[in-house]
């Protein structure tokens, strides 16, 4: 029995070996990816800190790979991907804020707003003397 699982098991620990640098690639790869995909929602303008971040990381994970360091580069790449995540989420989000503002500031047709009108204060006759209250409702 113990004959059979001799050359089975050093077939097993003969591949382990190989296992590293096909997850390097992948977590690379699949890194490289996610910040392509920030990079075209327009990360490096609307969230250039998160962008470089992982762009700083996957180029760490893509050196550390060469060196055959596949476990840094795994945990680099890992990194790179997670900041290419914040950095389109940040990205969308701020892109969406300047927009709500571009729009608040031209109006809803296009056309500039007119100045804000101040607030006329509010008056009431209590028992025959007029009392003024300020805009809220309170005295």
């Amino acid at each position: 029995m113990a004959s059979r699982l001799l050359p089975l098991l050093l077939t097993v620990l003969a591949a382990l070996p190989a296992c590293g640098p096909v997850a390097a690639t992948s977590r690379v790869v699949d890194a490289r990816a996610e910040v392509e995909a920030a990079l075209a929602a327009g990360a490096d303008t609307w969230a250039p800190y998160e962008y470089t971040k992982a762009q700083i990381y996957l180029r760490k994970a893509k050196e550390l790979e060469g060196r055959s360091d596949y476990q840094q580069s795994m945990v680099f790449a890992g990194e790179a991907e997670e900041m290419a995540t914040r950095a389109l989420e940040v990205a969308k989000k701020n892109k969406a804020k300047a927009e709500r503002l571009k729009g608040r500031a031209q109006g809803t047709e296009g056309q500039p707003t007119t100045a804000p009108q101040p607030v006329k204060k509010k008056v009431i006759e209590v028992q025959g003397a007029p009392l003024q209250l300020s805009p809220g409702g309170t005295r």
